[in-house]
Order: structure tokens, then C-alpha cells, then sequence
């Protein structure tokens, strides 16, 4: 399960994201606030999943399995926290569409 996890977190979270960001103009503000909230969310995960892995082996040894699920599952809870606050997040002032081209 956590194999899966992670090769979800590498392919299938950033090919989700860019078929959310595809004609992202166009989109309604909520769907802007979900893309965004994704990308900071997996961008979050990475650093941590970077950070674990980078960080000494040796000290993670009293952690039991910690090490495994921090490294596979960070960019998925990452990702789906940033979904969930960008969900509930209100919108911004003045971000309504515009009405025409410019």
C-alpha cells in the first residue's frame, strides 16, 4: 500500500493537478482555489518527503516505520490538505470572472 501511495504521489497527483489546471482562465474562481491550494498542498509534501528522505537513517531507527510512511504518504496528505483548506477557503475580494475580453 505505501508503494502505491508514493507512485501516486509522484505521477498521478501532478497529472491530476495539470488536467484541474488545464484552461485555467476560464475556470471559475473555485475551481482556481482548488488547482492552487493543490499545488501548494503536494509542493508542502515534497519538501517533507525530500526532507525525510535526505534526513540520517540512523536517527529514524527508534521511529519504528515512521521513516516509510512519512517518505510514501506525505505527498498525498499534502496534497489532499491543501484540496481540503483551498475547499473551504472563501473567496477572495474582488475575484469575481470578468465580463469580456480586454
Amino acid at each position: 500500500m505505501d508503494r502505491i501511495a508514493l507512485v501516486a504521489g509522484i505521477l498521478g497527483a501532478p497529472i491530476a493537478l495539470a488536467a484541474l489546471g488545464h484552461h485555467l482562465r476560464r475556470r471559475p474562481p473555485k475551481v482556481k482555489r482548488l488547482f492552487w491550494g493543490g499545488v501548494i498542498g503536494h509542493t508542502m509534501g515534497l519538501f517533507i518527503t525530500v526532507g525525510a528522505m535526505l534526513f540520517p537513517s540512523v536517527s529514524w531507527v527508534a521511529g519504528g516505520p515512521m521513516r516509510v510512511h512519512v517518505v510514501h504518504w506525505s505527498l498525498l496528505v499534502g496534497l489532499v490538505l491543501g484540496l481540503a483548506v483551498a475547499a473551504v477557503s472563501p473567496p477572495r475580494a474582488g475575484s469575481s470572472p470578468r465580463r469580456g475580453r480586454r
